[in-house]
């Protein structure tokens, strides 16, 4: 038997408004929080930010 643990990220703009709304699903910690890292570096600063929610 494998077991596979997957992460998600769901991302949401601030402004509902416009409905965006980015998905993905990562195989490790580390891919998922480059995602998120990448999300608040984006061009627009503010339009994310960081939201956690428990498993």
């Amino acid at each position: 038997m494998v077991r596979q643990t997957r992460r998600k990220v769901v991302a949401r703009a601030v402004d509902r408004r416009t409905g965006k709304v980015l998905r993905g699903e990562f195989g490790s910690q580390a891919e998922a929080q480059e995602m998120v890292d990448r999300l608040l570096r984006a061009h627009s600063p503010g339009s994310w930010r960081e939201h956690v929610t428990p498993e």
